[in-house]
């Protein structure tokens, strides 16, 4: 058995925002996962409660790291991070908003 090519690194991450329930979204590869309302964002989502670019996930070498980019902040779990870097343990449950 092969083992998978570095770039086939895969994850899930269940987002809830302002407006309706959370929903569960798979993200492969290593490129950093920027989530917001605007339009050049990898996780879009439409609510003006989100900013347009409100927060990333980054694949580190020791996990998968958030960054609150908003004013808003973004809870993880029971995390409240206005501005801070979070590691990220599973299961990945984000409130944006």
């Amino acid at each position: 058995m092969n083992p998978e090519p570095a770039d086939s690194f895969a994850f899930e991450v269940k987002v809830q925002g302002p407006e309706g329930p959370a929903q569960t979204y798979r993200f492969a590869g290593a490129e950093p996962v920027v989530i917001g309302r605007d339009a050049d964002c990898r996780l879009v989502l439409p609510s003006p409660e989100v900013s347009r670019r409100h927060a990333m996930i980054t694949c580190e070498p020791d996990g998968l790291r958030l960054t609150d980019l908003s004013a808003n902040g973004t809870v993880v779990g029971d995390k409240l991070g206005e501005g801070t870097t979070l590691l990220l343990v599973p299961p990945l449950d984000i409130r944006l908003g």
